[in-house]
């Protein structure tokens, strides 16, 4: 256990009884089963836009006013979290949720930081809402893209792992592909409990990997141990992605198709 572990964990808030959350997840699952507190310790993956370069220079002309537009750019966020962890780790509790929340986070709740635990969860989850992306853009038929993915490290003893026998109950509702209403509550007693990470199944991943909705930033080391360039292209009703500035360069391709057959094409962004 490193030493940012190893002083995380010691400073954990627990409940009276440490093996239980505080309150109870009657929703969720039956009284009788709550789920124990579980430590998660570990690293995993985040793909995020390209980090190499700045996305505004192609719309300016000259150095000068690519400043300007950055400055206004920056004004029109969200306040800046005081001085402490790389962006990449902060900048999912900077901004407010979306429209229709989140897996994990309802809409009147903070951000929450959402990594895999293998780089292919990952690029699957990336690949579902880049052909998403498509689907909903008129007369746009490809789309070609730099993506960062990077490692980071994670540990906590207030874990909840909805992958357990304990939500089996709840399953189907939990994991379905276009209603995140069963696990927004679970998410929201979760965080009213005070667990850090909630680790659940990807939908999207043909290899069934799991996700990490961590709700605080004090569950994370608070720089990346390593960072990747990918390209990404989207054509045809198909994802690629080629590993950049690597002597072996991984690839990796998801088709439309496949997540149609595991029955994943619907998004709480399509509800009526």
């Amino acid at each position: 256990m490193t030493s940012w572990r190893r002083a995380r964990w010691t400073g954990s808030r627990r409940s009276k009884d440490s093996s239980r959350p505080c309150v109870t997840w009657t929703r969720c699952v039956p009284a009788s089963e709550l789920p124990p507190w579980l430590p998660l310790d570990g690293e995993g993956t985040r793909v995020v836009e390209a980090q190499s370069r700045i996305a505004t220079n192609a719309l300016v002309d000259d150095l000068d006013e690519q400043l300007l537009l950055e400055r206004l750019l920056e004004r029109s966020k969200p306040r800046v979290l005081p001085p402490g962890p790389h962006f990449l780790i902060s900048t999912p509790f900077r901004y407010p949720p979306l429209r229709h929340g989140s897996r994990y986070g309802s809409t009147d709740e903070r951000g929450i930081f959402y990594g895999s635990e293998t780089l292919v969860t990952a690029l699957a989850e990336t690949a579902f809402y880049a052909l998403l992306f498509l689907d909903h853009s008129e007369g746009l038929d490809r789309l070609q893209v730099e993506k960062t993915a990077f490692v980071f490290g994670y540990g906590t003893r207030r874990g909840v792992d909805t992958t357990t026998p304990a939500f089996d109950s709840v399953r189907d509702r939990l994991e379905a592909p276009g209603d995140y209403a069963e696990s927004q509550r679970v998410g929201r007693v979760a965080r009213a409990a005070g667990a850090e990470i909630v680790r659940f199944r990807s939908v999207r991943c043909p290899e069934a990997g799991a996700n990490l909705a961590v709700l605080t930033m004090d569950a994370l080391e608070p720089q990346p141990r390593s960072a990747s360039a990918w390209q990404m292209l989207v054509r045809d009703r198909r994802v690629d992605f080629l590993e950049k500035n690597s002597l072996a360069p991984g690839r990796h391709s998801f088709a439309a198709r496949a997540f149609a057959e595991r029955g994943v094409a619907a998004h709480p962004d399509r509800r009526a």
